[in-house]
């Protein structure tokens, strides 16, 4: 292997490394304060049973082939969700039924998404698929949104936008 090559992947891994330290830093430090919530709570039903749907949510958002799933520009969101599913745990805690509404007002787009993605079959055009990635990222938005505002989004998001770019999928053939 040439100079060129070696300093390049070299490069490059460090940039991985530059955008893994904080997401692996964030889910750490989420995973940290919903295992001490749960054993807070663990004589409580309803709130174990939230706590425990927060762990499955950052698992989804960060599994663990996550450096694979990825691209870069993904990446250097992740610790955002993750601190925004923190925040989430802890007003969640003290206000469940304002945290189910909110949820209920996720829902549907939730709903849209899993659906979208299941039948994305081979004949699914790849800007189907890329537009319903996207959409997946916008609820994610929507979330942090509803949930933890002081984080902030990445860019604009409503339930007005979530809804026209369910639409325009949709239309999509």
């Amino acid at each position: 292997m040439n100079e060129a090559a070696k300093k390049r992947i070299l490069s490059y891994g460090q940039e991985v490394l530059h955008l893994a330290r904080p997401v692996v830093r964030a889910h750490f430090e989420t995973h940290e304060l919903l295992r001490k919530l749960e054993g807070t709570h663990r004589f409580h039903r309803t709130e174990l049973l939230f706590i425990q749907a927060l762990q499955r949510e950052k698992e989804r958002l960060v599994p663990a082939d996550f450096l694979l799933r990825y691209d870069r520009d993904r990446l250097q969101h992740l610790a955002r969700y993750l601190k925004a599913v923190a925040v989430r745990a802890e007003r969640g805690l003290a206000n469940l039924e304002r945290d189910r509404l909110r949820e209920e007002e996720i829902r549907p787009f939730l709903d849209f998404y899993e659906k979208e993605s299941a039948d994305g079959g081979p004949e699914t055009s790849g800007e189907r698929k890329a537009a319903v990635e996207e959409f997946r990222w916008m609820v994610e938005e929507y979330r942090v949104s509803l949930h933890a505002q002081e984080l902030k989004t990445a860019f604009p998001v409503s339930r007005k936008r979530l809804t026209e770019r369910m639409r325009a999928i949709e239309e999509m053939a």
